[in-house]
């Protein structure tokens, strides 16, 4: 595949590249490269010239859209000139200068990042090595992460692949290792964020990263069955040309351990969901002690050459299966690897130099977020020692004043046999009952059974009776409620599937009187009625109690 770049400073085209309601344009006083065009080639367009009104710089990808037009219809100094047609593919929201390209040292001298050599001002070059093409791309992504899909529609799975899982970012070691002291510009954070059921904490994290690429992230949720070789990494058989062959196949710590150590400008995360939910201290081994990490005012760790500094895990780890998979060139796409290579030392972009006896640590680039819910505390204590090394974070069971699907959540009504009440109403009447039970009976877990703003989702600002008799009630009855369901419900119900068929044929009638949802029933169906009902005073006589008033 030919890949090329064309550069034109014509006011005309850049106003027909930047109408929405163009998707092909001309360029012409080409000169070269005529005997090679092919139709459907990726372009790589710029715009320059001097005095310009707009930025100079990369605007976007085209494609050939024809074979060279009107060939030699102006004799230049060189040769002759010819027209193409190209069809535009994708328009940057701001142009990238060749200073944009700087942090990229495989799109230097490609005519679109800086000029090291000094480079013939052609309207129309080719960039023949697939590195600087997958730079460039790379540039492109970071900058724009919607391109991502172009890029690989255009220029194929191999470049899109090798530019995913190569940053290409050069680093100055004047600026980043002054001393010897590998530094990040980045501060990791390790957060647990905690709260009742359906209070927000995985949206809480995925705010925090939502500008992160997929390939930063890596998402896991603890449970049971989940064990330090899952998490890790584990040797297991595979079948090759016919003979079984045992490798290491690495899990999403180390997966995400490898994505960090090879970008070290790159900011990437491991999210664990429901970190109690598993056995934590186990899952994580003797990774574990990884977690305490080199404070800013520390003295940096000096071993064998390298110098740790803040951010940097504090300890180390041996791990040989760790440390042969970081010195190995990985496939990203399969995140597969060769063992058998012959890297004997690998110094990354840190500046931190590995051999096959370094110690395995947490790089200043890597963050580690989980979520917790309170009420499954019992399920698998985190101890202090393995607490005391996160930032513990509570997740309020309210709902912002500006948000403004918040705000509809709660007031989505769940409407049964003509009685009607807000999630709102609901959600807060049961959860000052849990709240006065916990404080009877000096139970600080009841209060963990809360029933959080999104436990329950409304569509359209409405909660579907079904959906709400099988996941709220059940979890009142089966849980939060579970040894004593008369403090809501009526007495005389025995048994989870008699509340759930006497809700959908009778509705909130089911919830005892201590429970004081009527109330709000009550008021709502009087409501409801008055609006659908509205009296006009002229159609109606005033009653003689009235009329004396």
């Amino acid at each position: 595949m030919k890949v090329f770049k064309i550069k034109t400073g014509n006011e005309n085209t850049y106003e027909k590249f930047n109408n929405p309601e163009i998707n092909k344009i001309f360029v012409d006083h080409l000169i070269q490269y005529d005997d090679i065009v092919e139709i459907g080639s990726p372009v790589f367009f710029l715009f320059g010239g001097d005095g310009t009104p707009w930025e100079n710089g990369l605007a976007g990808i085209c494609k050939i859209a024809s074979k060279p037009l009107e060939l030699g219809y102006e004799i230049a100094k060189n040769g002759k000139y010819y027209k193409l047609e190209l069809e535009i593919i994708y328009k940057l929201k701001s142009h990238m200068t060749k200073m944009d390209f700087a942090k990229y040292p495989e799109t230097f001298d490609t005519g679109i990042g800086p000029s090291t050599k000094g480079e013939r001002n052609q309207a129309l070059g080719i960039i023949d090595d697939k590195k600087s093409v997958a730079a460039i791309c790379r540039a492109l992504i970071d900058k724009e992460s919607e391109i991502s899909s172009c890029i690989l529609t255009i220029f194929g799975n191999e470049i899109f692949t090798f530019a995913k899982e190569n940053s290409l970012v050069y680093i100055d070691p004047k600026n980043n290792f002054e001393n010897g002291n590998s530094h990040s510009q980045y501060s990791p954070t390790q957060t647990i964020y905690y709260g009742v059921p359906g209070s927000g904490k995985s949206h809480k994290i995925d705010e925090k990263t939502k500008e992160l690429p997929d390939e930063q992230k890596i998402r896991v949720v603890f449970h049971p069955e989940y064990t330090n070789a899952d998490f890790v990494g584990q040797i297991l058989p595979k079948v090759k040309n016919g003979s079984v062959e045992y490798e290491f196949k690495p899990g999403p710590f180390t997966k995400i351990l490898y994505r960090a150590y090879h970008n070290y400008n790159t900011p990437y995360c491991l999210i664990i969901e429901e970190i109690n939910r598993g056995n934590a201290a186990a899952i994580f081994g003797d990774v574990f002690q990884l977690l305490d990490r080199i404070k800013k005012g520390d003295a940096p760790e000096n071993v064998n050459g390298n110098t740790f500094g803040e951010g940097w895990s504090k300890y180390f780890v041996e791990n040989e299966f760790i440390n042969n998979y970081l010195r190995s060139p990985v496939e990203y796409s399969k995140e597969g690897f060769t063992e058998n290579h012959d890297k004997k030392s690998v110094t990354f972009k840190s500046g931190i130099t590995f051999c096959e006896n370094t110690g395995i640590r947490l790089p200043p680039n890597l963050s580690i977020y989980a979520t917790m819910n309170t009420s499954d505390q019992n399920v698998f204590t985190l101890d202090n020692a393995f607490q005391r090394r996160w930032e513990m974070e509570l997740v309020p069971n309210v709902v912002d004043k500006k948000d403004e699907n918040g705000i509809k959540q709660m007031n989505a009504k769940i409407t049964v046999n003509n009685q009607s009440i807000t999630w709102k109403d609901f959600q807060t009447q049961i959860n000052s009952i849990i709240g006065e039970k916990s404080n009877e009976g000096g139970l600080s877990s009841m209060e963990d059974k809360r029933l959080g703003c999104w436990f329950i989702k409304a569509e359209n600002g409405v909660i579907d009776e079904k959906h709400f008799a099988n996941k709220v009630l059940k979890y009142l009855w089966d849980d939060a409620f579970k040894f004593c369901h008369q403090e809501i419900f009526e007495s005389d119900i025995k048994n989870f599937e008699e509340l759930q068929n006497r809700f959908l044929e009778t509705g909130f009638d089911i919830f005892s009187e201590n429970c004081g949802l009527k109330n709000y029933l009550s008021n709502n169906q009087s409501d409801s009625q008055s609006q659908s009902n509205p009296v006009n005073p002229q159609d109606s006589e005033p009653s003689e109690e009235n009329s004396e008033q």
